[in-house]
């Protein structure tokens, strides 16, 4: 529709339809360890949802582990392209951890940041 600087306005147009392309990978997710779960191994695996962006690759990832109490940032891994959908762990010096993850395409167009997964490291 269309209006001119008289306030006139034209007919509606004809209806169209149109699929929109999707610019960035969906936000990923942390699907281990499980939110407020208790990991009680000195090493474990960190697992993200699935890799969904159409029409290009999963490239890299990037990783990282926090202390919750304090939001100091323990350990990051930037563009890594070894471990894209898990990360294994060891024992970082603090109990309480929260870790995050995003995705990025091989034309280096990033996720948004998972929503952080908190829990807690017991390791004797």
């Amino acid at each position: 529709r269309y209006k001119d600087e008289v306030n006139y306005e034209s007919s509606w147009s004809v209806t169209s339809k149109f699929t929109t392309i999707q610019t960035r990978p969906l936000q990923p997710t942390i699907v281990s360890p499980v939110e407020n779960g208790v990991v009680t191994t000195a090493s474990y695996l960190v697992t993200g949802s699935a890799f969904s962006f159409t029409g290009n690759v999963h490239a890299n990832s990037d990783w990282e582990i926090y202390d919750a109490d304090t939001n100091v940032l323990l350990q990051s891994s930037y563009f890594d392209v070894v471990n894209k959908t898990s990360l294994t762990m060891a024992t970082l010096p603090s109990t309480h951890l929260s870790i995050r993850v995003r995705y990025r395409t091989g034309l280096g167009v990033a996720s948004a940041w998972s929503l952080p997964r908190k829990y807690t490291q017991t390791v004797s």
